[in-house]
């Protein structure tokens, strides 16, 4: 009894809010709409490049990743219902399943992409060369690493020497740029403006955050695997992720913690750069929207 008053209720409850923000239903599902839209532009602009071999290659690949991905997902969420689906309709629930899995995949991936060719315009669009260059070169490096380990998590590990020279300079170059725009926002203006405008400052400042805890997060998850035991209670890579979230907003629980010297050196990294980033950056940030005002 207690169970269908829950349901009533709650079903009741959604039913009253759904009625009372109609107009901003509206506006979510238009959101939606647009967004699936600029996706599927994507898609296309994809298999729209002068070269037959680009476009054959980009096609190829992003095809391949899509049913890759799908099928390891349809075949996860299978065995789980496997056990509880009824034999008449068992065929038919994992067709449904499949075919979720790609259409969820599909636009996924397509919002990964569309958000690519969205910095990639942003980048490209800076006038100050240095820049430019800096940010190119480190997002080539976060990208192509969270990709590896996207799709190769033992290969990605085992590359560590490798790889933490990478991370490394990349950290290097995001921190120089960070400098840069705390010294002179300007440094983020395009060719066509006289001025930086505050929202260009705004998406520069989201961009670079971002960066700086992927290229953390990727330093945290090369240290795990260099050393055995770096990190406690045997952590993946979401567990590392959300440690590094955990450390770079100095919160810090205590359910992970480093243990070994690499593992410790890169939380105090983690620690001074998000001092850095969430004090004197946003702080120079703000002060210059405020002596736009003044």
């Amino acid at each position: 009894m207690g169970k269908l008053f829950i349901i009533i209720s709650t079903l009741l409850l959604l039913s009253v809010i759904g009625a009372r923000n109609a107009k901003n239903n509206k506006r979510i599902f238009t959101v939606l709409n647009n967004l699936i839209k600029e996706v599927n532009v994507t898609y296309k602009q994809l298999f729209k490049e002068k070269s037959k071999l680009r476009r054959s290659v980009q096609g190829t690949l992003i095809i391949a990743a899509e049913i890759f991905i799908a099928i390891s997902i349809s075949t996860s969420v299978i065995r789980y219902i496997d056990t509880y689906a009824v034999d008449a309709l068992d065929l038919l629930i994992k067709i449904v399943i499949i075919i979720m899995s790609l259409i969820v995949i599909h636009y996924s991936m397509g919002y990964v992409l569309l958000i690519t060719v969205r910095i990639h315009k942003f980048i490209y669009g800076v006038e100050n060369k240095n820049v430019k260059v800096d940010l190119l070169l480190s997002y080539f490096i976060i990208s192509t690493y969270f990709t590896a380990l996207l799709l190769s998590p033992e290969e990605f590990e085992s590359m560590y020497v490798l790889g933490l020279i990478g991370v490394t300079v990349s950290y290097i170059l995001n921190m120089k740029v960070l400098i840069q725009l705390i010294r002179n926002p300007h440094n983020i203006k395009t060719k066509h403006e006289e001025s930086t405008s505050y929202s260009r400052i705004i998406v520069a400042a989201i961009l670079m955050v971002g960066l700086i805890v992927l290229n953390l997060f990727l330093g945290v998850c090369f240290i795990n695997g260099a050393e055995t035991g770096a990190f406690s209670n045997s952590p993946n890579a979401f567990d590392l992720f959300y440690y590094t979230i955990i450390t770079f907003t100095t919160i810090g629980y205590g359910d992970i913690t480093p243990l070994s010297i690499g593992a410790k050196v890169i939380s105090i990294v983690i620690s001074v750069t998000s001092v850095i980033c969430l004090t004197i950056f946003l702080s120079t940030i703000l002060s210059y929207k405020d002596s736009n005002e003044n």
